[in-house]
């Protein structure tokens, strides 16, 4: 074969490749947050289920069944609980958003909150809201001119509710199709990694020592980020629970669940929620608890955040803090909240790859990933 036929049989090659890693994209697209997050937890426990297939006589798949069951209850359940719990909360915040906004207007809204709030809420509504609750307002006389009385009311809210039921419940539907597809791609790679790791081996166009040792690389990042971003945030929420119950707040769930999420975004934090419950506080004439939860969340609920994930993370990643930080405020922006890990790991993937590429050139020697 000429080497201009060879170069055409290359290019050619490469672009077949190309539409297949585009049909790939496609195919793999709706859930890919699901089989990245599969993918990371199975990393996480792949140490503990090889353990566990040797104690069950290496039976594998039992294993893996057992460690999938354990992630249902730990981590599956509890997140659907919580976002049960939001849908929940936010249906009836937006519920009671559209009736106050149509029957008492601004001042309904703002009356809920601490007095020294309601003015500057207020001159916000008026600069956002007017025409909204205005047309709020048009729709309800409409609806009564069109059908006066009662039953044009309830249409009305019947209506409003309608929608807003139907949005809620395709969110959910979606939500827990992710939940499903996490579930049995978790099984699956804890069963199959083994098989997984050797076919990714063999389709990448790498030696076989390198390969394993890219796959090494990013399973060492993403585990610890990931541990310990989860641990960090259930023990910043059960602290910041702490000082919540001594504060005697409302809504504890909702709290918990803001508390929970809000730890996951950098630069905010568990810390965030805490001060501003106590903010809320010290506005509402409450001020010994205030300044209590103020105190609580910048000094206790902060400081479990700043010892506690460097401690877990000490050695796994040759990542420097700052760019580990500004890594996962970018992942969060472009993907969400899977970006927190995927930042780093996208991160820890370039500096590899970057390391491969300079010993492949010889500009340095050899080192193991």
């Amino acid at each position: 074969m000429s080497d201009d036929v060879k170069r055409r049989s290359q290019r050619f090659l490469v672009i077949l490749f190309l539409v297949a890693l585009g049909l790939l994209a496609i195919v793999v697209r709706p859930f890919v947050g699901a089989f990245f997050a599969a993918a990371v937890l199975a990393g996480v426990m792949q140490r503990p289920q090889r353990a566990l297939t040797a104690r069950l006589g290496d039976r594998p798949n039992l294993s893996a069944g057992l460690m999938t069951a354990m992630v249902v209850l730990v981590v599956v359940i509890p997140i659907g609980v919580m976002g049960l719990m939001v849908v929940k909360e936010g249906t009836r915040v937006v519920r009671w958003t559209i009736e106050t906004a149509r029957d008492e207007g601004i001042d309904g809204l703002v009356k809920p909150l601490p007095a020294p709030m309601r003015r500057p809420a207020r001159n916000g509504l008026e600069l956002f809201a007017d025409e909204w609750i205005e047309s709020q307002r048009t729709e309800s006389v409409s609806s009564s001119l069109a059908k006066p009385g009662a039953i044009s009311a309830g249409l009305g809210s019947v209506g409003k509710a309608a929608g807003i039921a139907q949005s809620v419940l395709a969110g959910l539907g979606a939500f827990m199709m992710q939940l499903a597809i996490l579930v049995l791609a978790t099984f699956f790679m804890l069963a199959q990694g083994k098989l997984l790791v050797d076919y990714l081996v063999a389709l990448a166009p790498l030696e076989e020592d390198k390969s394993r040792a890219l796959l090494a690389s990013l399973r060492q990042v993403s585990v610890a980020v990931f541990s310990s971003t989860i641990i960090t945030a259930a023990l910043q929420t059960v602290v910041a629970a702490l000082g919540y119950v001594i504060a005697g707040l409302p809504s504890l769930a909702l709290l918990l669940a803001a508390t929970f999420l809000c730890s996951f975004i950098p630069a905010v934090g568990a810390a965030g929620v805490a001060i501003v419950a106590g903010i809320f506080l010290l506005l509402g004439g409450d001020t010994g608890y205030g300044i209590f939860l103020v105190g609580w969340g910048l000094l206790v609920v902060g400081m479990v955040d700043n010892i506690v994930k460097p401690w877990l993370t000490r050695g796994a990643t040759e990542l420097p803090g700052s760019l580990v930080f500004f890594a996962m405020i970018c992942g969060l922006a472009v993907l969400g909240p899977m970006g927190m890990v995927a930042g780093p790991l996208i991160v820890a993937f370039f500096q590899v790859v970057a390391r491969m590429l300079r010993e492949e050139m010889g500009k340095e020697p050899a080192q193991s990933a």
